[in-house]
């Protein structure tokens, strides 16, 4: 891992395992706020897709968290020979999939439905206007936050929806 990385923040337990790496809780040396760290490890790119995938990928969740309201705020990027890692805003919580089990096949109303969509529209015009563009092969990693009326939440344009 980078030093400065090591060096501002402490690294804990594992949170998450992808295609492209890992995320990690960690914890800012400074003021002990809690992130969560992504870590891309680049040796697992593939191809050249995947390699512009990761390349953008900080680019993107600056593009989309600059001032958006909605969108799962970054706090650093690191990156060495091996690895390119994220601190982003933790998102704790059930995601969509977890949500919508729990409604044993019970739709969501309405209003909270449209709270979701309308979120996840603003956030992506928001990285659109921007210089974004649209979601690529990663949507998944491209976080974006929603806030319905009924639950405070967390949205990944892949799909997943992150409750507070």
């Amino acid at each position: 891992m980078s030093e400065a990385l090591v060096r501002d923040y402490e690294i804990g337990a594992e949170i998450g395992r992808g295609r492209f790496g890992v995320v990690r809780r960690c914890l800012s040396a400074v003021t002990g706020e809690e992130f969560a760290l992504k870590s891309i490890e680049k040796r697992l790119l593939a191809d050249d897709v995947d390699r512009e995938c990761a390349e953008r990928e900080v680019k993107i969740h600056y593009l989309a968290a600059a001032g958006n309201p909605h969108a799962v705020q970054i706090h650093a990027a690191f990156e060495d020979d091996k690895w390119v890692h994220l601190v982003l805003e933790l998102l704790d919580g059930p995601d969509l999939c977890d949500r919508i089990a729990a409604r044993k096949g019970t739709p969501f109303a309405e209003p909270e439905a449209a709270a979701v969509v309308a979120a996840l529209a603003e956030a992506v015009a928001a990285c659109h206007r921007r210089g974004g563009g649209a979601p690529g092969r990663e949507a998944g990693q491209r976080a974006l936050r929603c806030e319905g009326a009924a639950q405070a939440g967390r949205l990944r344009v892949g799909g997943v929806l992150r409750g507070r």
